[in-house]
């Protein structure tokens, strides 16, 4: 028979594709209050019950578990805006992207992942603007194209970095 685990150690199951899965229970989201875990895939069970014995580790000497969950488009120019427009541009400026942010960069790429997002997503978006047939609205899109370039820029540099500094 399976071993049966205390509350709050996690488990350890196979799902339907036949591999093997490792939960680790987590403490509420601080902003929402719901409840989270950290979930590995692994081909193997002693590999799925070594992940959950690192992230249980972990989360007693830090008190958290890394998620490292992917940044959508929409997060980061949320983030963009907040952290580097908003301080040094008129409110009107800022409502301006705030505005296309929300009305053709959030429907059109604002669900790709940052570290995914590439020329043909920025294109998409400007004939999804050009199709807008605002002319103003187009001159706001070519102006925000440049922190989604960034962003893709930052995100490939810290890639490398992170994965240098790997053993």
């Amino acid at each position: 028979m399976g071993v049966r685990r205390g509350k709050g150690e996690g488990s350890v199951y196979k799902d339907a594709q036949g591999r093997w899965v490792a939960a680790v229970p987590l403490p509420p989201d601080p902003a929402t209050g719901r409840r989270r875990r950290k979930v590995f895939r692994t081909r193997s069970k002693v590999e799925a019950l070594r992940k959950m014995r690192e992230a249980q580790n972990e989360l007693a000497r830090t008190g958290n578990v890394s998620t490292n969950r992917p940044v959508t488009v929409a997060e980061w120019m949320e983030q963009w805006i907040d952290q580097d427009v908003a301080p040094i541009r008129k409110p009107a400026t800022t409502a301006d992207y705030r505005s296309l942010t929300r009305t053709h960069i959030t429907p059109t790429i604002g669900r790709c992942r940052i570290d995914r997002l590439s020329s043909s997503d920025i294109r998409t978006l400007h004939r999804h603007i050009a199709q807008s047939e605002r002319e103003r609205t187009l001159m706001l899109s070519q102006a925000q194209s440049a922190p989604a370039q960034i962003a893709g820029r930052e995100h490939r540099s810290r890639s490398h970095r992170s994965f240098s500094h790997r053993t």
